[in-house]
Parts: structure tokens; C-alpha cells; sequence
């Protein structure tokens, strides 16, 4: 490689590690843009279920399974987004993980501990526990996930209690319950896929930085 392409390379792999600290920071904006998506999705099916119940029974369910399908809707969206950004940070991090290690600031894993590294050891994602089982994004992914997965399920025991002991099974509409069925099923098999899908791909990309990243 030329001087001038090398120089070139080190000022990319620098730009890249600082844009990755810089990044941190939206993180914080997260937990607000989620929190709206959960709020508007609690709001709205409250809504429905309180105000709904002055109306007539088959009403209320109507208004009950059509706001129970859009949370569904909406929650699968929200952790699919959690998901997606969960693996674009585990991506960045490994490379940069890469440019620490081949600039000397960061020993590999497996390799002995030097006190006069920039970063410990502890900074390498590879061979961190956990890092590629169930729970491989970083903590407050998996706290927003488990919570919206939390919010789901309380919802289903909601309908499933107005359905089935809250409301005259002479007015229960067959077509809507049905619905809600079927997207409450196929939301968790998208929730599923999509953490099983970036799992699979996060160790992809982490098996291909194996060399470095991992003493031999």
C-alpha cells in the first residue's frame, strides 16, 4: 500500500472510531422515541378500553380487537427498530473494536493484559459472555425489548379477559377475534425472526474479524 493511501486509511479508521464515540450519545434519544411509541400505543388502547365500554358490547369489542391489532402492529415495529439498531451498534463496535487492536490501542482477546494499553481488555466483544447467545445486544436493547414483549402480553390477557368473561358471547364478532389472532401470532413470529435473524448476523461479521480480534 502507497504512503498517501495509508494516510488516507488511518484518517478513515480514525473518523470512523470518533463518529462511533460520538454515536453513543444517541442512545439517549432512544429511550425517548421509544417511550412515545409506547406511550401512544398504551394511550390509544386505553382509550379504547375505557371509553368503548359506554357503548354497546359489540361495540366495545370492535373498538377492543381493532386498537388490540394496531399495538401489535406498533410494538412489533418499535422491536424490530430496537433489534436493527441493537446489531448496527455491535457492528460499529466490533470494528472499532478492529482498528483498537491493529493500532496497538487494544491487546486481542486471549492475549495477556497490558496496563499500558488505551483500552483494557474488557472494551474486545469477542469471547464476552453472552455476547452471541439469546441476550447478545447491549443491556438497554434487551430491557426495551423485554419490555415491549411485557406490554404485548399484557395486552392479549386484557382482550382475552374482556372477550371471553367481560363481554356477551351473543355479541362477540368472529371475524375481528380472528384477526387478532392472527396478527397477535404473527407479530411474535416477526419479534422471533428478527432477534434470531441479527443474532445470526452479528456472529457472522464477528467470526470474520475472528483473527484479529482473538489472540491465536
Amino acid at each position: 500500500m502507497s504512503e498517501e493511501k495509508s494516510k488516507l486509511a488511518e484518517k478513515l479508521a480514525f473518523s470512523f472510531h470518533e463518529q462511533f464515540a460520538q454515536n453513543q450519545n444517541h442512545h439517549q434519544r432512544m429511550f425517548v422515541q421509544v417511550l412515545a411509541v409506547l406511550i401512544t400505543v398504551l394511550v390509544g388502547f386505553g382509550y379504547a378500553l375505557q371509553n368503548g365500554s359506554s357503548d354497546s358490547d359489540k361495540m366495545h369489542l370492535n373498538l377492543l380487537y381493532s386498537s388490540f391489532v394496531l399495538s401489535m402492529v406498533l410494538l412489533s415495529l418499535a422491536i424490530a427498530w430496537i433489534v436493527n439498531m441493537a446489531y448496527g451498534f455491535r457492528r460499529d463496535q466490533a470494528t472499532t473494536s478492529r482498528i483498537r487492536v491493529l493500532a496497538h490501542a487494544m491487546k486481542a482477546r486471549n492475549s495477556k493484559e497490558d496496563d499500558d494499553a488505551f483500552f483494557p481488555l474488557a472494551y474486545n466483544p469477542f469471547g464476552k459472555p453472552g455476547i452471541t447467545g439469546l441476550l447478545w445486544m447491549p443491556g438497554y436493547h434487551n430491557i426495551f425489548c423485554v419490555a415491549l414483549i411485557a406490554v404485548k402480553l399484557i395486552l392479549v390477557l386484557i382482550v382475552i379477559n374482556q372477550a371471553f368473561f367481560g363481554i356477551n358471547p351473543q355479541e362477540k364478532n368472529g371475524f375481528l377475534s380472528c384477526v387478532s389472532i392472527i396478527v397477535f401470532v404473527g407479530s411474535f413470529y416477526v419479534d422471533c425472526h428478527m432477534l434470531i435473524h441479527y443474532r445470526k448476523k452479528w456472529k457472522k461479521f464477528l467470526q470474520k474479524n475472528k483473527k484479529i480480534l482473538r489472540a491465536n
